[in-house]
């Protein structure tokens, strides 16, 4: 029979996500047989008669190693630990005082990693007070629930969120790996500027540190849908810049506006083709670095509204004042393979020195800021319908003008019937009326 291991300690593994324990022992096993030094583990104190019946938690045929790890069940539960010489016919040598250990519990004493990818917005199709918060779900198996915090100012690390109580706690469900998690928290106030954090809790009660990834705003909470026929101004709660107005008399109770990311929507992929052709649609790609991230989708439950609404968007500010005169809003096409930009139609108002666009529509979708670049030539000029019946098809549009160009409207006969000048978008429309308005 090996002669019996002596000196015995077991602490928990330093640094590490729990259920693991550092084993140590003094002596060092000098049988000509030897097999190997052999750990046990057990929530009661191991004797001899206990041996036969527990199964090895780990073996060490190195005879010149005394350290191991070894894994527990669970964290924060005693333990007791014995270590044993085995010898190549599987005799055990005997414990005696200084071959067991514990009680001893292992501990989740490491941080899960910052949360990644939080992004916060105004929670959509609400009264208000509410924001849509989300970030991806992290691979830590240990992490038990996320905390996501609101406050009016920065929120930039552990200490500003130690003495917070969480807007919302989610647990760690069965979410896949890089899938979005997310939940919607409430807010004091609408209008108002909040900035969010999102920290993930491990089954040790450790809290992860915040990141530049793990903070989001700041951001607004807004009310989407209208209780009156009053005028229903609706503010984008990612980026106070962006609105749609819908006047007094075309709103109604119940009325559903949301402005959201275009990024994220089901019309992403779309973006992407229509901004892959922007020469098409007279856009300057050179500006695309500071103007590609205006897209906005503009949701509401009105297919066609009875009278234009106003959309504005703001955009970041350009090289010089005269590139920004030239900014114009462009409406998605979704209809079209593939998808491409159309100018608005109509009287556009560009700000300069509030950096914001707006512009009039009766139809709501995918819009953003661009600068036009308008053909120099007049040999691409289209105009649709072609035929053009004013009684049927009300407008009579031209597409593809140059700058302050004119276009000039004829009979047969060559009697003049209609000058439409001072074109500065490049589109012109003629709702079938001569100069005299007959």
């Amino acid at each position: 029979m090996p002669l019996s291991i002596s000196g015995v300690a077991a602490a928990d593994a330093p640094n590490d996500n729990g259920r693991a324990l550092v084993v140590s022992w003094e002596t060092e096993s000098l049988e000509p047989d030897f097999g190997a030094y052999v750990v046990y583990v057990d929530r009661s104190p191991i004797t001899d008669a206990r041996l036969a019946s527990l199964p090895p938690a780990t073996e060490e045929v190195d005879r010149t190693v005394r350290q191991v790890l070894v894994s527990t069940e669970n964290d924060a539960v005693n333990v007791y630990v014995a270590v044993v010489a085995r010898d190549v016919n599987n005799n055990r040598s005997a414990l005696i005082d200084g071959s067991t250990a514990g009680p001893v519990r292992s501990e989740d004493n490491l941080a899960p990693e910052p949360v990644t990818n939080a992004r916060a917005s105004d929670a959509p199709s609400d009264d208000g007070r509410f924001l849509s918060v989300e970030w991806t779900a992290s691979d830590d198996e240990t992490i038990v629930e996320y905390a996501v915090y609101v406050s009016r100012t920065p929120l930039r690390s552990s200490r500003d969120t130690a003495s917070r109580e969480p807007a919302a706690v989610v647990s760690n469900g069965k979410i896949a790996v890089g899938e979005p998690m997310g939940a919607n928290v409430p807010t004091a106030q609408d209008r108002t500027d909040w900035h969010v954090a999102v920290v993930a809790t491990d089954g040790g009660g450790n809290r992860s540190e915040l990141s530049a990834n793990s903070i989001a705003g700041p951001v607004q909470s807004v009310a989407n849908i209208a209780r009156s026929s009053a005028t229903l101004v609706v503010t984008a709660g990612f980026d106070a810049t962006s609105s749609v107005t819908v006047p007094a008399g075309i709103a109604r109770s119940g009325m559903r506006v949301d402005i959201l990311r275009a990024e994220g929507s089901e019309d992403e992929q779309l973006v992407i083709e229509a901004n892959a052709t922007l020469a098409e649609s007279n856009i300057d790609g050179s500006a695309e670095e500071t103007l590609a991230g205006t897209a906005r989708l503009f949701s509401t439950d009105e297919a066609l509204f009875t009278s234009p609404v106003t959309v504005t968007i703001g955009f970041p500010p350009l090289e010089s004042r005269e590139l920004a005169q030239d900014v114009r809003l462009f409406r998605l096409n979704t209809r079209a393979r593939p998808a491409k930009w159309e100018l608005v139609s109509g009287i556009q108002r560009v700000d300069t020195q509030q950096g914001v666009v707006s512009a009039e529509t009766r139809v709501l979708g995918v819009f953003r800021v661009a600068r036009l670049q308008l053909p120099r030539r007049l040999d691409n000029v289209v105009l649709f319908p072609n035929p053009f019946q004013p009684e049927r098809h009300g407008i009579l549009t031209f597409r593809n003008l140059t700058r302050e160009s004119t276009v000039e409207l004829f009979t047969l006969d060559g009697r003049r019937v209609r000058r439409l000048q001072d074109i500065a978008s490049g589109v012109a429309t003629w709702d079938g009326r001569s100069d005299t308005g007959e």
